[in-house]
C-alpha cells in the first residue's frame, strides 16, 4: 500500500469531517457557547486520536516498530 495514498485518503475524510463540524457549528450557534465548545473539544480530541492510530495502524501493517513511538 502507498503510504501517499493512504495518508491522502486519511486526510480526505478528516476533510470531511471537518466540514462536518463546520455545519455543526453553525447549529451550535443557536445553542449556549459552552455547551458547544464541550462538543468542539470532544470532536478535536477523536480527530486527533483518528489521526495517530491511523499512523499506528499503517506502521503495524508495514512491520515497523511502534513501541519507539509509544
Amino acid at each position: 500500500m502507498n503510504f501517499k495514498k493512504y495518508m491522502t485518503t486519511t486526510v480526505f475524510l478528516i476533510g470531511i469531517l471537518l466540514v462536518l463540524l463546520v455545519g455543526l457549528n453553525i447549529f451550535m450557534n443557536s445553542l449556549e457557547n459552552i455547551f458547544s465548545l464541550l462538543v468542539n473539544g470532544v470532536i478535536i480530541l477523536l480527530l486527533i486520536i483518528t489521526i495517530f492510530s491511523t499512523l499506528v495502524t499503517y506502521m503495524v501493517i508495514n512491520d515497523k516498530k511502534v513501541n519507539k513511538y509509544i
